[in-house]
């Protein structure tokens, strides 16, 4: 049996906490700052209109989306036998959706890629640490992890019986990957105001004791509500397979809650696929074209967050790591 761990979501946004709305010290002319936030503003509304709705829900941030002419999404086995990885690759390619423009790469399915000695995927998956299920979100994964470091981690899954490797197992996978192309946890949704709903002291007790043991940032960080100019947040879905599922004595009133999910989802939902075609949409020129009108605006957007966050982000060249091939 696996052992009840929460999976967690790494990124950037550990660090890009404080609002947007502090000085910006990277510029030193107000007007021409003011200026491309204003541009920001803009496109961001232009995305948000285009994404309302009915079919698309979900959380994603703009700032780990992965660039558009990212269409396959590599990604290799940094250890694990055959098996467990043609189990772990058939799960998650089940994200491949016609109608997206990003799709999962893993070589041939019944025999995945090896990372090798010189890992050249996005995507680089690793089952044995004692560190338990957690994935980096989006383009993260190359950003905030060298090509030599794993960006999604599975620990045990190389140990597991074929029993194991079940429905559970593979829905596990599947939320992973969710993260690692792109998604948010869904009870972190604004619109599902889970929030409130939360009984914080049993969660806090519950997260920070073993086998999890995180620190109140690290709850914070996967369980508290996104908020903020970078995320694109629409309808709340409980169907997600984003969403964790949590025993009733999470929720003030318990099974009552409307963020009380009965039984944990092993398959995207209808919603998940809408969200990852309207953040990679098949038509790559429209793709394209939201990731560049949006390009400037995120540059100016995170500069105006790092002065806060000046003694974990001394030297970072924002340019260079948000856009490794701008001139």
């Amino acid at each position: 049996m696996m052992a009840k761990q929460i999976s967690v979501a790494l990124g950037a946004l550990m660090v890009f906490a404080a609002a947007f709305g502090t000085a910006n010290a990277h510029d030193p002319d107000p007007k021409k700052q003011n200026k491309a936030y204003v541009e920001f503003q803009a496109q961001r509304a232009k995305l948000l209109k285009a994404m309302e709705t009915d079919k698309t829900r979900g959380v994603f941030s703009q700032s780990t989306l992965w660039p558009a002419d990212v269409t396959k999404l590599t990604v290799c086995f940094m250890d694990g036998s055959n098996t467990i990885r043609k189990f772990v690759a058939k799960a998650a390619a089940t994200w491949n959706d016609p109608k997206s423009s990003l799709q999962l790469d893993f070589g041939n399915l019944d025999k995945p890629r090896s990372c090798g000695k010189k890992p050249k995927s996005l995507i680089r998956v690793k089952f044995n640490l004692d560190e338990g299920y957690y994935s980096y979100v989006g383009v993260d994964s190359v950003r905030y992890a060298e090509l030599t470091q794993p960006s999604v981690v599975l620990s045990g899954y190389d140990k597991f019986t074929d029993a194991e490797m079940n429905e559970q197992a593979a829905g596990i996978a599947r939320h992973e990957f969710g993260h690692a192309i792109g998604l948010h946890h869904e009870h972190q949704n604004a619109l599902g105001n889970c929030d409130n709903e939360f009984d914080w002291n049993e969660i806090y007790n519950y997260l920070e004791s073993p086998p999890n043991s995180w620190s109140q940032e690290m709850v914070d960080h996967n369980m508290r509500t996104l908020a903020g100019d970078d995320y694109v947040t629409n309808k709340y879905d409980r169907k997600s397979i984003m969403f964790y599922t949590f025993p009733a004595s999470y929720f003030k009133n318990g099974t009552s809650s409307r963020c009380y999910i009965p039984k944990e989802a092993t398959n995207a939902s209808p919603k998940d696929y809408a969200t990852v075609e309207e953040m990679y949409p098949s038509d790559l020129n429209r793709r394209n074209q939201i990731y560049q009108d949006l390009q400037h605006g995120f540059k100016v957007a995170w500069e105006q967050t790092f002065p806060a966050n000046s003694r974990l982000a001394p030297k970072m060249n924002l340019l260079k790591m948000y856009f490794p091939k701008a001139k």
